[in-house]
């Protein structure tokens, strides 16, 4: 640590000097009074950057370009004034034209312009951004404007990007083909860009509250008093209430009117409903972007006000993760994101870096910490964006379409991710419109309807309501499509209760593959007698009793270190859910009975679909002993004493008894008289060797 510091050193040196002398070209900048001096300036800069940064040549003409471009556009309209009456105008068009004032007006501002950017571009070129962001804290610039900073440089390329998507949609309908067209669909790319800016601008001004930012720096102290622990009181009460909300954009149009929602402490719930539903609204509402016209907003019990302390205090508990993740990244690097809501509840120094640490580790991204976000993929972003959200260590964690543009693997961690949430006991909402998703891992499903409630409940009732399917334009899940017409066995929740009597069957070993989720010892004892059988077993389990590490070691399992993924119960035949957490044990079951497999939980033995019986084998005797009332000591104890029971060498007597009983068989087509006295044979034979056994 120290070597790396002694390295950093000079680095940090070199910066504050050549950042010292920017700020003081800045300052001349500013206040020449000549065109041509600023040119000559700006001449001086460029050509520096293009003898020390050659190798960078190619992005430098690039950001240049861009940069020129807009400066070109923004001097323009100082090319014009009015020109009626004046005789030496340039050029004049029905009173408006071209003077020597308004050019060299003009010259001025744009020579301004492009020394200033030199500048910047210039310590930009030297130093990567994030360090530039960090020292000027380190340095006390005001936090104002190192997060306008920030936030302006993130802007930039929210820019190119939007304007790069245009124009790629422009060329793919053959746009620009030809001069007199270019013209015409360079402005249309210029303005739509500028309305969509106005647009996003807003939108990332969301982002930014949703992660604990605010204006009022006076709001300082009361902010590090959220640092470190939860803010929320232990009760009883619902970890989030709705009461009465109204909400709407305009006067005209209510988006929510009376809306009541009252979400426990732990709940996994999703929100569906069709575009224009309320779920984003309701998002925001419940993060405190938007604040109800009427109503009120409960946070474990304590209402929350418009102070900004409340909104604070509702920031903290209740994350928000956009479905655009461009809208909640706005810093230089990776590092600065996770850092930036944990300042935000006052965090600095040793506190800040170690917990900026630790996120990196637990979301792997340390290899990319010092990379831009723009620079990221659609699903690295989400990754981060997530990885932020989650460093303020929230109570409740809000995911609108958390799987929207997500390839395969990002989508298997962000659903891993949300299931870990669960199990650690936060409260997890998301909205989507994948049905599988809301089907396979929500315990509640709220339906919205244009901001009204039109279902609540689990989502075997949500689904087999075919009437508020149709009515809220929601699909039936694939996984419960292929259930129904399999007819595949019930999910625990659906199960009688406790059976009557149970179906006793030996099934071929060969043909049947068993899971077992669980390390413990009643994982161990279940795999010991399925291994027994000559059953090829697997166990999942995070952490392991000696047994099961016993039984790997022997290669009588396939162990698997890890935590439980959904779709891993779908190769098997029989699962036992063995976690000990009976939550997640139910989950496993109802994924199993999707998949038409049996299974049976540890945990709740009335919502299984087998249980395990006491077997044995002696001698080509096999014995299994079951007791309904939950007894394996007795059942044991009784498949013991039958099988000690037995004579030790009964291989010839079965042997003798099995020919004996085929040749009847076979006689039965061939001569009934033979037959009658070979069945009489074999059924003496038979009850002899039942004598002959004493319990």
């Amino acid at each position: 640590m120290g070597s790396e510091a002694s390295l950093l050193s000079p680095l940090k040196y070199r910066f504050v000097l050549l950042f010292a002398l920017c700020f003081c070209a800045l300052v001349v900048v500013l206040i020449l009074p000549s065109a041509s001096l600023l040119l000559a300036m700006a001449a001086v800069v460029y050509s520096l950057l293009l003898i020390f940064k050659r190798e960078e040549l190619s992005r430098l003409k690039h950001m240049t370009a861009v940069a020129f471009a807009f400066i070109l556009l923004g001097v323009l309209p100082l090319l014009f004034g009015r020109t009626a009456g004046d005789d030496n105008a340039w050029l004049s068009w029905y009173g408006w034209g071209v003077t020597a004032d308004t050019f060299h007006m003009a010259l001025l501002v744009g020579s301004r312009c492009l020394a200033a950017f030199g500048v910047l571009l210039t310590l930009m070129a030297f130093f990567p951004i994030y360090m530039m962001a960090s020292e000027m804290r380190r340095m006390g610039i005001p936090s104002l404007f190192v997060d306008l900073f920030e936030l302006i440089y993130r802007y930039i390329y929210v820019l190119s990007e939007t304007a790069e998507h245009i124009r790629t949609a422009q060329i793919a309908r053959l746009g620009y083909a030809s001069w007199k067209t270019r013209l015409h669909h360079s402005a249309q790319l210029v303005g739509q860009t500028l309305v969509l800016a106005y647009d996003e601008a807003d939108k990332m001004y969301n982002g930014l509250l949703s992660r604990g930012y605010d204006e009022d720096a006076s709001k300082d102290k009361e902010k590090r008093d959220t640092r470190g622990t939860s803010l929320l009181p232990q009760t009883d009460q619902p970890i989030l209430q709705l009461k009465d909300i109204c909400y709407g954009y305009d006067k005209s149009k209510e988006v929510l009117k009376n809306f009541n929602l009252s979400i426990p402490a732990g709940q996994r719930l999703a929100i569906l409903g069709k575009n224009g539903a309320g779920k984003s609204t309701l998002f925001l509402l419940l993060n405190g972007i938007f604040r109800p016209s009427a109503g009120s907003i409960r946070l474990s019990g304590l209402e929350v006000s418009s102070s900004a302390k409340d909104l604070s205090r509702l920031r903290k508990e209740v994350a928000l993760v956009f479905q655009n993740s461009n809208y909640q990244l706005f810093t230089p690097s990776v590092q600065d994101e996770i850092a930036f809501g944990l300042r935000n509840i006052g965090l600095t120094g040793q506190a800040l870096q170690a917990r900026v640490e630790k996120q990196l580790r637990d979301f792997g991204l340390v290899e990319m910490r010092h990379t831009p976000p723009h620079k990221l993929s659609d699903g690295q972003k989400k990754w981060v964006a997530i990885a932020a959200v989650l460093a303020t260590d929230p109570s409740v964690v809000i995911f609108d379409e958390p799987t929207s543009n997500l390839d395969c693997l990002y989508s298997r961690k962000v659903f891993r991710l949300m299931r870990q949430l669960s199990h650690e006991g936060k409260t997890v909402i998301l909205c989507t419109h994948d049905m599988d998703l809301a089907y396979e891992w929500a315990e509640r499903i709220v339906v919205l309807r244009k901001g009204e409630v039109l279902g609540d409940a689990t989502p075997s009732e949500i689904f087999a309501d075919t009437a508020l399917l149709h009515e809220t334009h929601l699909d039936t899940p694939r996984m419960l499509r292929c259930s129904l017409q399999s007819n595949t066995i019930p999910r625990p929740e659906d199960l009688p209760g406790s059976p009557q009597c149970y179906l006793p069957l030996f099934i071929h070993s060969g043909a049947v593959r068993a899971l077992i989720v669980g390390g413990g010892r009643g994982a161990a004892a279940k795999a010991s007698t399925l291994t027994a059988c000559g059953l090829q077993t697997d166990v999942i389990a995070t952490e392991v009793c000696p047994d099961i590490r016993r039984l790997s070691e022997e290669n009588r399992i396939s162990l698997y270190l890890r935590s439980f993924v959904p779709g891993d119960t779908q190769p098997y035949r029989l699962v036992v859910a063995a976690t000990g957490d009976s939550r997640l044990d139910h989950a496993i079951c109802r994924e199993a009975a999707d998949h038409s497999s049996l299974y049976a939980m540890l945990s709740d033995p009335d919502r299984s679909l087998f249980h395990f019986a006491a077997t044995g084998q002696r001698a080509g005797i096999e014995i299994a002993v079951h007791s309904r009332y939950r007894l394996p000591e007795l059942s044991a104890g009784l498949r013991d004493k039958v099988l000690t029971s037995l004579p030790i060498s009964l291989d010839d007597r079965l042997e003798e008894l099995g020919l004996l009983r085929a040749e009847w068989i076979r006689s039965k087509s061939q001569d009934e008289a033979l037959a009658r006295s070979l069945r009489l044979a074999y059924e003496n034979k038979v009850k002899s060797f039942i004598d002959s056994i004493t319990l």
